[in-house]
């Protein structure tokens, strides 16, 4: 968090800026637009740069002394003739710049989370704004970009003990201040300031403020700001965690250190316990076997010391969706939302398990939308705009599917080998096979150590009844797929069963056609995700069918045709799906596959509708 090295620094300081405020606001504002400017030519013209805004002051460092000097002789000149009363001062040694970038944001996220509570306003979050911080746009564009009425602007700097924040409230459509503040505070008053700060823009809005919403707002985190430091610390290493998990070496355990870090110093901290319930969430692979009890334990535990906190309601929400429980997991969205009605994740995972678990396909698209409309800040927007691309792409939007995936792979800054790898998903979804096998393998060319792009190749040829090649892909990782146990190559077994029996291993064949079998078995008795989407039905009877019991496999497939909406992307896999080809053409199976394009059909032409009422429609 610190940096050291020798510089020249300049601080510069409007005199008597607050008492100002108090007077003329718009005075007040209007001169410090100016020094601005002032200050933005003169600092590039001497090669410094810019470390800091402290509000109404400058910190500024230069690699001369000279430079600074000069810099600062011609800014006290040109503010001299603006009638600006500019103080500064230059200090040149060995100097420790303190990162103080994660405790501003940190501020300013309180202040926004406090306003999103409020029903009344809708607020989105600041992560939303940060692809702003050194952009050209002006305010009316990022507002028209964000769907918002007013803008907050805020700066913040933390000296030893004393803090200083300064925030503006900005009309976007006028570019007028409609309210601002300078807060100058001993750092063990920064949460009274957060809840001052949300109550004032509330008044300024006019918003209506419920006495619930006011004794959540006026609730304070932490008595520990050690603990609030190592906290923002810690949510700052999640947020880049979770963009992309696993990537980092240690980032996982970073977070892990850091999250205990704020419990040694209040072991009350609601949202720390909330922060490691998502850690475990995201971190599979080592916390695989304890991650649904870590789960729902942290954020009990998060609940017992703040039964408001919107986090933990969505994160329990998870965890009952996974263990099977949907009308429980809705309800903990629910409550996310009653609490915060700005959430955008609550909002974004009551419309992906609507997507996914045979929900309606309406409240799914009312849902991501509406995440969509509060979220623009990369971890979370990525996850919605996810969702997003497969809602449109189940009901056979594909334009519309293509752009939300585009937008995600460029927020995502991922290389050519992550687009070839979701041209192949999409042209596997559309039912064109080949050209999914030509992606695919640019994909693994590419990354050729990469086990999932090597598992889609085994059976997108099955799919193509080239089963001599198939193998070839999963015969590399044959011997340790029959002991790893994570999802992707649970799903691998039932592929190189067919791979086998199709190459005449009848002993092999039912080694892996077994463990499929018992694989889905258990997922429909245990209730998971699996039995919930119908993905275990389907794969059963795909089983029974390759097998011959073809009782069993009409069974589950009635099961699997019990669901309300079948996405594009399954109708199309069921027409040519290689387990089936002994059914095929079977009138009682072809009646099945008539069903599935009859639900499907309906649902598109139900989203059609809606999406042309709420004028959604391109």
């Amino acid at each position: 968090m610190q940096q050291r090295r020798l510089a020249a620094v300049m601080f510069t300081d409007i005199a008597g800026y607050t008492a100002l405020m108090g007077k003329d606001e718009d005075r007040a504002f209007e001169i410090l637009r100016i020094n601005k400017e002032i200050h933005e030519k003169l600092i590039e013209k001497y090669g410094g740069n810019l470390i800091k805004e402290l509000g109404d002051g400058l910190l500024v460092s230069f690699n001369s002394s000279v430079d600074a000097v000069r810099c600062a002789i011609e800014i006290q000149k040109e503010c001299k003739e603006k009638e600006i009363p500019l103080k500064i001062g230059i200090h040149e040694g060995d100097m420790v710049f303190e990162g103080n970038d994660v405790l501003g944001d940190g501020v300013m996220d309180a202040i926004l989370l406090h306003l999103s509570k409020i029903k009344d306003l809708r607020v989105v979050s600041r992560t939303s704004t940060e692809k702003y911080r050194d952009h050209t746009k002006t305010i009316p564009e990022i507002a028209s970009e964000l769907n918002v009425t007013y803008i907050l602007e805020g700066s913040f700097q933390k000296f030893g003990d004393n803090a200083r924040l300064i925030v503006q409230l900005i009309n976007a459509s006028e570019e007028g201040h409609v309210w601002g503040n300078d807060y100058e505070r001993n750092w063990f008053d920064i949460f009274t300031v957060q809840s001052e700060v949300a109550h004032k823009i509330t008044k300024e809005l006019h918003a209506e403020i419920t006495a619930e919403e006011k004794e959540i707002i006026d609730r304070s985190p932490t008595t520990s700001l050690t603990a609030y430091d190592y906290f923002l610390q810690a949510e700052l290493e999640l947020f880049e965690f979770t963009l992309a998990p696993g990537v980092k070496a240690n980032s996982g355990r970073n977070v892990l250190s850091l999250y205990n870090q704020v419990l040694n110093y209040d072991s009350t901290f609601a949202k720390a316990y909330v922060g490691l319930a998502v850690l475990y969430y995201f971190w599979n692979n080592t916390f695989a076997r304890v991650k649904m009890d870590s789960i729902l334990t942290l954020v009990n535990i998060a609940l017992s010391y703040d039964d408001k906190c919107p986090d933990a309601y969505d994160m329990k929400g998870h965890y009952y969706m996974l263990i099977g429980d949907k009308e429980r997991g809705f309800e903990e969205f629910d409550k996310a939302i009653i609490i915060d009605p700005n959430f955008a994740m609550a909002y974004k995972s009551k419309g992906a398990y609507n997507l996914t678990s045979n929900g309606d396909i309406i409240v799914s698209f009312e849902n991501l939308h509406k995440a969509a409309e509060l979220e623009f800040g990369p971890s979370g927007r990525v996850q919605i705009l996810d969702y997003l691309a497969m809602a449109y792409e189940s009901i056979g939007f594909f334009d519309r599917s293509d752009k939300y995936n585009l937008e995600r792979l460029n927020l995502l800054k991922q290389d050519s080998t992550y687009y070839y790898h979701y041209y192949s998903n999409k042209e596997e979804k559309r039912g064109i096979i080949d050209k999914a096998i030509f992606w695919e393998k640019k994909a693994l060319n590419r990354s050729p150590s990469s086990l999932i792009f090597t598992l889609r190749l085994g059976y997108l040829h099955s799919f193509n009844k080239q089963y001599d090649r198939s193998y070839s892909y999963y015969q590399e990782f044959e011997k340790p797929l029959r002991n790893w146990t994570t999802p992707v190559i649970k799903n691998s077994w039932i592929w190189i069963g067919l791979a086998r029996l199709k190459m005449g291993d009848q002993k092999e064949a039912d080694f892996w056609l077994n463990k499929a079998l018992d694989y889905n078995i258990n997922s429909i008795e245990s209730g998971g995700g699996r039995s919930i989407s119908f993905i275990a039905h389907y794969d059963l009877a795909r089983i029974y069918a390759l097998q011959g019991n073809y009782e069993k496999a009409y069974q589950y497939l009635e099961l699997y045709n019990s669901k309300t909406f079948f996405p594009y992307s399954e109708v199309v896999q069921i027409k040519s799906d290689p387990f089936f080809d002994n059914l095929r053409d079977e009138e009682r199976f072809q009646a099945i596959v008539r069903s599935l394009e009859e639900k499907y059909q309906r649902e598109r032409e139900r989203v059609r509708i809606w999406l042309t009422e709420n004028n959604l429609m391109e």
